[in-house]
């Protein structure tokens, strides 16, 4: 399965773009003090109802839309979502999780999928991950849960680009409560999605960074014991290297309409759910 998301079209102009906000004066909980909760009750027919908010930080342009997410099919500890049924997500966390196949055991979550980002006048960035885990109840705050790197190259007016990212998950903070929305819930984990992208070509056999190594994706999601996922919070951002954009220009590699940099914010809330 892919999910390709609405929020990224906010910064997809011309060049590259890739593409979860709640209180946090929450209340840190022992590490490792979530072991026999259950995170994301996923009984057939469950569904949970958010808000969500797009902001393109440059241009202070804010979207307000809602996602419905709700467990389509089960098979033992395997179960998948859909999202607004069948359409776009527009929740980064919600499109993660509609992207495949999720499997729950006691301890952790994992989601096999790919995310498809569509480049404007490029092919689309699939960002494939087998058994990244979204959350896990055992390992300590600060461990590293997924780590996923890969490679590729697209064709930019005869110019080859090498594109490098690392999807990495790590586990942040185990919460005694968190608000979202006005409500407290209680026994929160927290985990970090980071992508970090670099996109690099050559002149002369030279090799040149267009994008230096950075994260391009930040997002923190939390799930509550017995409720599921309640929020996350994405920012979502790049800068380009104009001495490079310099060279390709001198090349004669037309850079006018590229977009050098974008900053983007996604949040998405829960504002109520049912589960059977």
């Amino acid at each position: 399965m892919k999910a390709t998301l609405r929020l990224f079209q906010v910064l997809l102009l011309t060049f590259f773009v890739i593409s979860c906000s709640s209180s946090d004066s929450d209340d840190p909980a022992p590490s490792g003090s979530t072991t026999n909760y259950d995170y994301f009750p996923n009984t057939n027919g469950n569904s949970w109802n958010y808000d969500v908010t797009n902001t393109d930080n440059t241009t202070s342009q804010t979207t307000n839309t809602t996602d419905v997410v709700t467990v389509n099919s089960q098979s033992g500890n395997n179960f998948t979502v859909d999202v607004n049924n069948g359409g776009i997500a527009n929740g980064l966390l919600n499109a993660v999780m509609s992207s495949g196949t999720m499997t729950k055991s006691q301890q952790d979550l994992k989601i096999t999928g790919t995310l498809s980002i569509p480049l404007d006048n490029l092919n689309t960035l699939d960002v494939g991950y087998t058994n990244a885990v979204m959350y896990d109840n055992q390992a300590t705050v600060g461990t590293t849960l997924f780590t996923n790197t890969d490679s590729f190259t697209q064709d930019l007016q005869g110019q080859t680009l090498n594109y490098n990212y690392t999807l990495t998950t790590t586990k942040v903070a185990d919460l005694s409560s968190y608000s979202v929305n006005g409500t407290s819930y209680n026994n929160v984990t927290r985990t970090q999605l980071t992508l970090n992208l670099s996109v690099s070509t050559s002149i002369a056999n030279i090799p040149i960074f267009i994008l230096d190594a950075q994260n391009v994706l930040t997002a923190d999601c939390y799930f509550a014991a017995e409720i599921g996922p309640i929020s996350a919070n994405s920012n979502i951002g790049f800068q380009l290297n104009q001495t490079t954009l310099n060279l390709l220009q001198a090349a004669g590699i037309d850079v006018s309409m590229f977009v050098t940099s974008a900053s983007t914010t996604n949040v998405q809330e829960l504002t109520s759910y049912n589960l059977n």
